[in-house]
């Protein structure tokens, strides 16, 4: 679990048996770190836990199945929005540069036949994203779109938001007085 945050990816996979003990995350942060530690403690999860950017902390390993669950936000985006308080976003102007990092030295940490489960958020370049994966994968499959309507909280930010996405940086729907975002969840793999 790349940028594991709280562990919660990691842990569901856990407790739902969809992974074997123990499970390994990473994130930059060190307060993530412990957050993952003590989370683990709490539901019982066997973890290795290392602190790093990105694949850094993995070197020489492979894994059957990898969660990239790093930052894919537009900087300009995640500056206005409460996801990143005390939190780096160093994700380039649409958002796809940690992501399309992750996509082209991940087959590099999977083992035969191994699986790469990655985010893309609306406040991204999506189409960017989508087509790193392509170079660097012979299947990506979309397996689901979440659609979430902007945090309240983001509604002073509307003519920025805007903007950036009239600069093609982030995508996102204005339907019925509202603003539609959206996360597709993909699968990328060889074989």
């Amino acid at each position: 679990d790349l940028g594991a945050g709280c562990g919660v990816v990691g842990i569901t996979l856990s407790i739902k048996g969809l992974v074997e003990a123990p499970f390994y995350a990473s994130d930059l942060s060190e307060c993530a770190s412990e957050c993952i530690s003590k989370n683990c403690d709490r539901y019982d999860v066997p973890v290795v836990i290392k602190e790093g950017s990105l694949l850094e902390p993995w070197v020489g390993e492979k894994f059957d199945i990898i969660v990239d669950d790093i930052s894919g936000v537009a900087e300009e985006a995640a500056k206005l929005s409460p996801w990143f308080d005390n939190v780096p976003c160093q994700s380039g102007i649409d958002g796809s540069d940690l992501t399309i990092q992750v996509l082209k030295n991940a087959n590099n940490h999977l083992n035969e036949n191994g699986l790469l489960f990655f985010p893309v958020i609306s406040f991204s370049g999506v189409d960017k994203i989508v087509d790193a994966a392509r170079q660097n994968f012979t299947n990506v499959e979309l397996l689901q779109r979440v659609e979430w309507p902007l945090p309240k909280d983001m509604y002073e930010h509307v003519s920025t938001l805007q903007r950036i996405k009239q600069e093609g940086n982030i995508q996102f729907e204005e339907k019925f007085g509202m603003i539609l975002c959206f996360t597709d969840i993909y699968v990328a793999f060889n074989k």
